[in-house]
């Protein structure tokens, strides 16, 4: 199975999904370009209005990122980036309160990334 297959595998078991995915679960899905990144949290009620995803280079703070998603409906949110050097990234997913937030890494070769709780 090739990123791709796996990328619309996942999208299809989180739009599926018969319950929520429990917040240690949630995933950061970004297209092939890494340009767009798509969301989907269905755990916290209520829903925010919007998430923040800061991308974290371990190396060099001038590529790091802040991008706002959006809600595109219940529980999705998308947001756009600039294209990030491959390599390895941290990633925080927050609501736009800074109330909660949920951390993991990424590679720039993987179509997404799993985040787990903030220790």
């Amino acid at each position: 199975m090739n990123s791709q297959d796996a990328k619309r595998v996942l999208e299809t078991a989180l739009i599926c999904a018969s319950q929520p995915l429990p917040l240690r679960d949630m995933r950061v899905l970004f297209n092939e370009d890494r340009r767009r990144v798509h969301v989907m949290l269905s755990t916290v009620d209520p829903a925010p209005k919007a998430l923040r995803l800061t991308l974290l280079h371990g190396a060099r703070a001038s590529d790091d990122q802040v991008i706002m998603l959006g809600a595109i409906a219940p529980g999705f949110y998308a947001g756009t980036l600039r294209e990030p050097p491959a390599g390895g990234w941290q990633l925080r997913l927050e609501d736009g309160e800074g109330t909660w937030r949920i951390m993991g890494s990424w590679k720039t070769q993987q179509p997404g990334a799993s985040l787990g709780k903030a220790p």
